[in-house]
């Protein structure tokens, strides 16, 4: 819904997330994957990378943010 999908785009720059994912139109991080296209993937897999990053990509340097539940959906809605 547009309520959390608005207070995931919020909550992509507050969290810092812009400073190394880039979505088209919005960020030009480098460091970690783009993400312009990332809600073609499966809800899962997202809330996992974001939940766990070294889940699926053991190299990852992007930390565990301790994100709470309500804000994990809503960026999952956002991407």
């Amino acid at each position: 819904s547009l309520p959390h999908f608005e207070r995931g785009k919020e909550l992509f720059v507050e969290q810092g997330c812009y400073a190394c994912h880039r979505i088209e139109g919005l960020s030009r991080g480098g460091i970690g994957p783009d993400l312009t296209r990332e809600g073609l993937s499966y809800p899962w897999f997202i809330k996992e990378s974001i939940v766990w990053p070294q889940a699926d990509l053991k190299s990852s340097q992007m930390p565990n943010q301790n994100l709470d539940h309500e804000v994990v959906e809503d960026l999952m809605t956002f991407l």
